[in-house]
Parts: structure tokens; sequence; C-alpha cells
């Protein structure tokens, strides 16, 4: 009764699976909370029913992979009840009960975690006040089209334009009026490009324009 009390309120969720038969044996609190199924309705749920990402093949060289060497992480995706998909790192071991090999899985929800990581590669790759691609990101961009053209043999144009009386601007007008004068100019640059063009703000004034097929 001890070690059952502690499985079912462990923080993280735990499930227990017979990899004979590809069946779940035990769910605790939190594995089916998470998942958004009662206590009841995970015992007849298979691992197919959960997996948002991968296919049996996929299950089965995981299984086999853990069977062999004892223990597996890894990050996958499930699918709760309501049919949300949720990103989670999952810790696999192998585990013996009564003479007979178990597969121990707990996991942990990183969906925010990583919705968070792409806001912020978001945020080092555009530029926050205009929108368009700063520096880092016109030229991470930019190198790989200019590989692809290389290899196409197909011309690149590249355009460099700057915002004049901008400093003039800030100094009489305050930098509010010159921000609103930089993002008017980025609107101005999206209207007239087309969506595969690389538009970027590569400094304070500056723009650049990327244009391939054209």
């Amino acid at each position: 009764e001890r070690f059952r009390l502690l499985f079912d309120q462990a923080g993280e969720s735990i499930i227990l699976a017979d990899p004979e038969t590809g069946r779940f044996v035990a769910f605790n609190r939190k594995a089916y909370e998470d998942l958004g199924y009662t206590r009841a309705e995970v015992e007849t749920l298979t691992p197919a029913e959960i997996d948002a990402d991968e296919t049996p093949a996929d299950r089965a060289r995981r299984v086999r992979r853990i069977l062999k060497e004892g223990a597996d992480d890894f990050t996958t995706r499930h699918r709760t009840r309501s049919g949300e998909v949720r990103d989670v790192h999952v810790s696999a071991r192998v585990v013996y009960l009564g003479g007979r090999q178990y597969v121990q899985a707990l996991w942990r929800d990183i969906t925010e975690r990583k919705r968070l990581e792409e806001k912020l590669q978001a945020l080092t790759l555009v530029d926050e006040l205009t929108g368009l691609y700063n520096r880092r990101g016109f030229v991470t961009l930019a190198e790989q089209q200019v590989k692809v053209a290389a290899r196409s043999r197909r011309d690149l144009y590249l355009l460099f334009a700057d915002l004049d009386n901008l400093k003039w601007t800030n100094d009489r007008h305050g930098h509010r009026a010159g921000d609103a004068l930089l993002r008017d100019t980025a609107r101005l640059f999206k209207a007239t490009f087309r969506e595969s063009d690389i538009i970027g703000r590569i400094g304070g004034d500056e723009f650049v324009v990327l244009m391939a097929e054209t």
C-alpha cells in the first residue's frame, strides 16, 4: 500500500507497459489526468491511441531498443482524450515484477517549454519593432537561398535601401515617431514584395531584400 501510494501520487506521469502484449498495465494519477482520461478509461488504451507521432513499426523498434539497452530517453508527442497534442519528454526503463519484464515510462509535459523556446528562437531572428528579419535572420535564410540558386544556376537580386532623415525625425519628433516611420516602411516592403522574398532590417535605418526567381 505504501509503494502504491508513492506511485499514484508521484509528481511525474508514470505508466507500466507489458512489451509482450503491447498493453498498458498501470497508470498513476498524474498520467491519466495529463491525458484527460478517467482511471477506468486508461485501462483500455493502447500505445497507438496515445502516441501522436510514431508508427507501429517505430514503437516496436523503440521497445526492442529499450529491452536491449535497458533504458531510453526521448522526446515525443502524446494525444489527449480531447485530441490535443502535447510535447513530452519520456524516460523509459526496464523493470522486473514477479519474474516478468516490463517497461516503465516516466514522462514530463514540455509543451510550454517548447513554445517558449520557439518564441525565443523567433526573437533571435526577427526584428521586434518591424516584424522583419533582423540581420541574423536575414543572413541565415539568405545563405540557404544562395546555395539553392548556385545549385540551380539561377540569378538572385539583392536590394539595399535606407530610410532618409530618420535621425532628424527622432531628434525633432521623438523616437516614438521614428519607430512609427520604421514600422510604416516595413509594411510598405511587405506590401510591395512577394512572400517568397526575404526582407530584413539589418541596421537602424537599413533594409535589404533578397529576391529569387525574378
